[in-house]
């Protein structure tokens, strides 16, 4: 009895200690045109997870035109004009898709000509609205 004690009591304080550690917040990195240059892969967009594949989300080298794939894996497109951390996406165009997700890609494609900055938080880049309303959170890595 005292040997399960003193184990329970072992595993008290190990969890402990782990404990500030699980609990740090991940903290936002600095908002700089340089993130721009990433890929991204777009976790959630108007507040809702995406939960067919992720979009992804990609600049070109003058920040003129955005590619990337849809939920439906096809490409799509659009012309950008950016005066950081402001950003204009227009003329957004893809392929022809049928997917279970289809209605998640018109709503995707239609969210990213409402974008007007971005910003940084602790989930990722955000894509915002006139208003400051998320309407994409991406993560690097697409």
């Amino acid at each position: 009895m005292a040997l399960m004690r003193t184990k329970m009591f072992a595993v008290a304080g190990l969890m402990a200690a782990l404990l500030p550690v699980q609990a740090m917040a991940q903290q936002a990195v600095p908002l700089s045109p340089d993130l721009l240059q990433n890929s991204w892969v777009v976790t959630d967009f108007e507040g809702k997870q995406i939960d067919s594949e992720l979009p992804t989300f990609r600049m070109d080298d003058d920040n003129k035109i955005v590619i990337g794939q849809t939920q439906c894996g096809n490409d799509w497109n659009a012309d950008t004009k950016v005066h950081f951390p402001h950003i204009e996406i227009t003329n957004v165009q893809t392929g022809a898709f049928d997917c279970d997700a289809a209605p998640d890609v018109n709503r995707f494609l239609l969210a990213l000509e409402k974008a007007d900055r971005f910003q940084t938080s602790a989930d990722g880049l955000e894509l915002l609205d006139k208003d400051g309303k998320r309407i994409a959170l991406m993560v690097t890595g697409g």
